[in-house]
């Protein structure tokens, strides 16, 4: 629900309550997936890229986006079956190439 207000929040250039909810669901998820990661990574992962994209469009902070979205590559190795993990995957790769972004494999031909 807090990654949910966090969308709105941003949507209505509420900037810094964006931020806070998102931090504030990041945390929360983290703690839950510290305890069970196969079923609260995939929520890390979604909150995770949520907040990259508000680093890339409405905060911008480029590390702090690259990071986040590097992050969600990362747990994404795990839980390749879920899609809704790899559709945050994807989103991380095209927020990777927005920032112009080195790191990133060539195009599959």
């Amino acid at each position: 629900t807090l990654n949910n207000l966090a969308v709105l929040q941003s949507a209505q250039n509420q900037l810094r309550d964006a931020e806070a909810s998102y931090r504030e669901a990041l945390q929360i998820s983290r703690d839950l997936a510290a305890e069970n990661p196969k079923a609260y990574l995939p929520d890390v992962a979604t909150t995770l890229i949520n907040l990259s994209i508000f680093y890339l469009q409405a905060q911008p902070d480029r590390d702090q986006s690259i990071a986040l979205a590097l992050e969600v590559l990362d747990i994404a190795q795990g839980f390749q079956e879920i899609p809704r993990v790899m559709n945050d995957a994807a989103k991380a790769v095209q927020v990777l190439q927005a920032h112009n972004w080195e790191g990133l494999p060539p195009p599959e031909e």
